[in-house]
């Protein structure tokens, strides 16, 4: 559940986010010729970081305002699925280390209503057993990528329902894995 909240959570930030900045542009640079490119609508991360001469923030306090009064909380580009996805595939990262900055960053920049809703993930649970690599790959590509992507998925459809897929994803994949055709686990 925490995993389907954060990356659901995580969605909306982003959605809000392309909202609130999409009258916002910046140079879209040169080609590779040196021709000025056009100008393009600023992207999240870009303008959380973007300073200005004075080496100030110009976005970063207002779109953190902006996620607390619309949402209840704020996640950081740093700390976001689009982030933390690619850091763990392409530059060798522990999905759990990412993963606890990710959920302390949340209760340190969230509402009352949400602080603690991710601490159920106990990373240190002997359950899990003693082989960090298992519970890395558990945790990171049997349980939080494939929330991710089914989330990533009903939440470009407006249409979709996002925790209901993701539901029917889970129950697909329970009675695959336990040789049934599903009946049982589809019924109330």
């Amino acid at each position: 559940m925490p995993f389907m909240f954060y990356v659901a959570a995580n969605q909306k930030v982003e959605l809000l986010m392309k909202e609130e900045l999409a009258n916002e542009m910046i140079s879209g640079g040169v080609d590779k010729d040196g021709n000025e490119l056009p100008p393009r609508q600023i992207k999240y991360a870009e303008a959380w970081d973007l300073k200005d001469e004075d080496g100030e923030y110009v976005y970063k306090e207002e779109l953190r305002e902006i996620q607390k009064e619309s949402l209840g909380y704020v996640i950081e580009p740093y700390n976001s699925c689009v982030a933390i996805v690619p850091a763990v595939l392409d530059h060798g990262e522990y999905f759990i280390d990412r993963f606890q900055e990710a959920i302390e960053a949340f209760d340190n920049n969230c509402a009352d209503t949400f602080r603690g809703s991710l601490r159920m993930v106990n990373f240190d649970t002997d359950a899990l057993g003693s082989d960090p690599d298992f519970i890395e790959d558990l945790m990171f590509n049997r349980l939080f990528k494939p929330v991710f992507n089914v989330v990533l998925k009903a939440m470009s459809d407006p249409d979709k329902d996002a925790l209901g897929q993701l539901y029917m994803e889970i129950m697909s994949h329970f009675a695959a894995n336990a040789g049934k055709g599903g009946g049982e686990f589809f019924t109330p």
